[in-house]
């Protein structure tokens, strides 16, 4: 490992001069692309409703980046209930695609994609379903500066498993001591760093400032 390129937190200047030194940048989507996670807090209350369960938004934001299944198993452990799991994720892909239009990009990192768009590989590599993924990365016209997308729907196992991290580094042939990636959440972290990616958190950086 460059000791200049250490794992971590990191300014943005320090992040953008790290991303020069690597060959590929992997970012998560929701919550470092793009400042989802209101629209998804929405959707998941928007479905456990149908299901008569009420769900806070301080408890969702607290299991942000946990894939949907990983979600739902902790609602029902957290509330001592059996939830038919296919009508509730339905319910929340059609809710999230109606809120979609309320999403904003994190400038902070979508501003260092298009600095690197043409010059480094970019992939993007999220715990998300497929679906919701793309479209968001389309709703934000974001899509089209990828050189890959690698989401839940790709890989046997989300974050904190290291396999989409590998996955969209084999899909553009970079290996992982050669990436840096981007991330705010804690499984995207573990995931980064057993899979022998170095990291970025973003969660200290200031939301919609460049």
């Amino acid at each position: 490992m460059h000791p200049s390129r250490a794992s971590g937190t990191a300014t943005r200047p320090e992040a953008i001069r790290r991303a020069g030194l690597a060959q590929a940048l992997i970012f998560d989507c929701d919550g470092t692309l793009a400042l989802s996670g209101p629209a998804y807090g929405a959707a998941w209350a928007d479905a456990f409703l149908l299901a008569g369960q009420k769900m806070d938004q301080s408890w969702f934001h607290e299991r942000s980046g946990l894939s949907e299944k990983a979600f739902l198993k902790a609602f029902e452990v957290h509330h001592d209930v059996l939830l038919d799991r296919d009508l509730i994720v339905a319910a929340v892909h059609k809710a999230f695609l109606a809120h979609i239009g309320t999403i904003a990009e994190n400038p902070q990192i979508t501003g260092i994609v298009r600095a690197f768009h043409g010059i480094k590989l970019l992939a993007v590599a999220s715990n998300g379903p497929r679906t919701l993924v793309l479209a968001t990365l389309r709703q934000l016209d974001l899509l089209h500066l990828f050189d890959a997308v690698v989401t839940l729907d790709d890989v046997d196992a989300p974050k904190p498993s290291p396999e989409i991290f590998i996955t969209a580094s084999r899909t553009i042939a970079c290996s992982p001591q050669d990436c840096l990636v981007f991330e705010d959440s804690d499984q995207g972290l573990v995931a980064a760093k057993s899979g022998g990616f170095e990291a970025i958190d973003i969660r200290h950086w200031p939301v919609g400032k460049t």
